[in-house]
């Protein structure tokens, strides 16, 4: 039975276990295989993204609880920063980052020299240390015509189900974008095969059924991404996983006596 008429679906199983239909793939049009690399990216993608989804919504429950508990009261307004108190506040998390929130206006990067990351919140000035080397400067009075306080940061933290949306849609963006990449890189190598092979086939031809290649890797990357290890060499298993099964779908161009 063809693929086409199988559907979709049909064609995620045939990807795996027929590579007679491979032929029938590199004859599929651009639109039907980026349609099917969709399908495969909010099924696989989707569920791939659960992971990290739920990482955020813990690590941002956990900000609100931290910010809740350890900032002080502040206002900013008119391009300054406003704490209650008189003394700097420090919140660290193990001993690599911190957060300094001066009242004084006096703490400077000097703070967090010592730490690998790390931010001064001061009166007129935030200084954002983003790694060992690396130190910015941002000036409050930039942000002038703002205005909030404690309560409105805790009331935008708690809308953290929006930012996890926005998070799902970005990774699922991205997933596609990078399967067309890895798609690209596995039909220039096709070509290659092609050859040895003794198979006459063109671009589109090896990028299609690249694509379909890349059905079994798929299934295995997001299986692995629910392990509680880490698959040694994983990443190699994966794009040898997809040229074995590119391989195979071009020689069975040869035993058909087809060319792609």
């Amino acid at each position: 039975m063809e693929s086409e008429e199988r559907g979709i679906f049909g064609e995620i199983i045939d990807s795996i276990v027929n590579f007679r239909a491979y032929p029938h793939y590199a004859r599929q049009k651009a639109g039907r295989v980026l349609l099917y690399l969709l399908v495969l990216t909010l099924i696989f993608g989707g569920i791939s993204a659960v992971k990290p989804v739920r990482n955020l919504e813990r690590e941002i429950k956990e900000m609100i609880v931290t910010f809740q508990e350890k900032s002080p009261e502040f206002i900013f307004k008119n391009g300054r920063m406003l704490f209650e108190g008189k003394k700097p506040i420090t919140i660290t998390e193990g001993e690599r980052n911190i957060i300094v929130m001066d009242p004084t206006g006096k703490a400077d990067s000097g703070a967090i020299t010592r730490y690998e990351k790390g931010v001064v919140i001061s009166r007129e000035k935030v200084y954002y240390k983003k790694s060992g080397t690396e130190t910015r400067i941002y000036n409050l009075s930039n942000l002038r015509e703002y205005s909030f306080n404690k309560s409105d940061i805790l009331s935008l933290l708690g809308k953290y189900r929006y930012f996890s949306a926005a998070f799902a849609v970005l990774y699922i963006i991205w997933y596609y974008i990078a399967k067309l990449f890895s798609a690209f890189l596995l039909a220039v190598l096709g070509l290659v095969i092609a050859g040895i092979v003794g198979v006459k086939t063109d671009f589109p031809g090896s990028y299609a059924m690249s694509i379909h290649a890349l059905t079994l890797p798929i299934v295995l990357d997001t299986a692995v991404g629910f392990l509680p290890f880490t698959v040694p060499w994983f990443l190699l298993i994966y794009y040898l996983a997809a040229v074995v099964y590119l391989w195979m779908g071009l020689s069975a161009f040869k035993e058909a006596g087809l060319s792609a």
